[in-house]
C-alpha cells in the first residue's frame, strides 16, 4: 500500500503508526527501544548472526517481520485468518493496558503467560531466555516478587543476577530451565 512506509526512518517517526506497531508488540515506545528497533529493521535477516536474527526478544523479530525493508522485499503470503489473528492481539494487548490503568499488577498477570511462553519457546540458549525475562519489565518484576528478591536486585551485576535467578527456580521449581 502506498500509505505504508518505506524506511525504518519513516516508520519510527511517525508516531501514531509507531504507537500502535509499538503497542501491538507490547514495546514501550522509548528513545532507546526506537534505536533498538530501528537497528533491528536495518539488519539482514539473511545473514544468522544479524541482530535481528540473534536479539532474544522476540517482540523485535516479529516487527522485522512486519515490515521489510530491504531494496527486494520478498513476495508475501500471509496464511489464512492473519488479520483476524493480528485483530485479536491487538484487542488482547489495549484490554491489558486499560485493565493496567487500573490496576498494574492485572495488566501483568494478563501478560504473564503470552510473554513468557514467547520467551520459552524463543530460539537461543536458556541463559539467552533468562536475560530476555530480564530484559522485560513485566517477567522481570513477577520473577523477582515469586523469587523475593529485594528491590535492590537489579542493581547488581547482570551475570550475578542471572546465577542467582537459575539457583531460586531450581529450589522453587526443580529446575533452572525456562522451557
Amino acid at each position: 500500500s502506498s500509505d505504508m512506509p518505506e524506511t525504518p526512518d519513516e516508520l519510527l517517526s511517525d508516531a501514531t503508526l509507531r504507537g500502535a506497531t509499538f503497542g501491538l508488540l507490547a514495546i514501550p515506545d522509548t528513545v532507546s527501544n526506537r534505536g533498538l528497533a530501528k537497528r533491528i529493521l536495518e539488519s539482514d535477516p539473511g545473514v544468522p548472526t544479524s541482530l535481528v536474527n540473534v536479539f532474544p526478544d522476540n517482540r523485535y523479530q516479529s516487527l522485522a517481520a512486519f515490515f521489510d525493508f530491504s531494496s527486494e522485499p520478498a513476495p508475501r503470503g500471509y496464511p489464512t485468518g492473519c488479520v483476524e489473528q493480528v485483530t485479536k492481539n491487538y484487542i488482547a494487548r489495549e484490554f491489558e493496558a486499560r485493565v493496567g490503568d487500573i490496576d498494574p499488577t492485572m495488566r501483568i498477570a494478563l501478560s504473564l503467560e503470552r510473554e513468557l511462553g514467547q520467551v520459552a519457546r524463543g530460539s537461543g540458549s536458556n541463559d539467552a531466555k533468562w536475560f530476555a525475562i530480564m530484559a522485560s519489565p513485566p517477567l522481570r518484576q513477577v520473577f523477582e516478587g515469586a523469587f523475593g528478591f529485594p528491590s535492590s536486585f537489579g542493581s547488581i551485576d547482570i551475570d550475578q543476577q542471572l546465577v542467582r535467578l537459575k539457583a531460586r527456580s531450581e529450589k522453587t521449581f526443580g529446575a533452572s530451565e525456562v522451557a
